[in-house]
Order: structure tokens, then C-alpha cells, then sequence
């Protein structure tokens, strides 16, 4: 699997086994963006409230732009 390579180590010294990468045939479309950490659940909440409105608007304006934004 893709995903086993950033916990290669662990995976070794958990259950001594080795992680072998296999490429993959298409290319990667997704995107991985960084991890974030809230000091505590309203922080979490209110981050996921305003992406949720950023989305929405940028989705119901113009669709057409909405769509193509990556």
C-alpha cells in the first residue's frame, strides 16, 4: 500500500515487518494538505464551520469557478 509508507518504522518495530512500496499505474490526483491541531473542540468546530462556508461559497457564486479551484 501507498499510505504504510509514512509508518514504515512503526510497522517494523510493532510487527517486524518491512513496508514495500508499489506504484501505482495512474497518476496521483489527490491532494494532501497539512494536518491541523485545535487547542481544543470549539477550536475544531468553529475551523470546520468556516471551511464549510468558504466551500459553500465558493461552490454556489459561480459554479463553474467553484469547481475548477483545487
Amino acid at each position: 500500500t501507498g499510505t504504510a509508507d509514512t509508518e514504515a518504522s512503526e510497522f517494523k518495530q510493532i510487527y517486524n515487518l518491512d513496508v514495500v512500496i508499489i506504484p501505482t499505474h495512474r497518476p496521483m490526483v489527490r491532494k494532501d494538505n497539512n494536518d491541523l491541531i485545535f487547542l481544543n473542540r470549539d477550536g475544531k468546530y468553529n475551523a470546520i464551520i468556516e471551511e464549510i462556508k468558504r466551500e459553500y461559497d465558493l461552490n454556489t457564486i459561480d459554479d463553474e469557478l467553484g469547481n475548477n479551484i483545487k
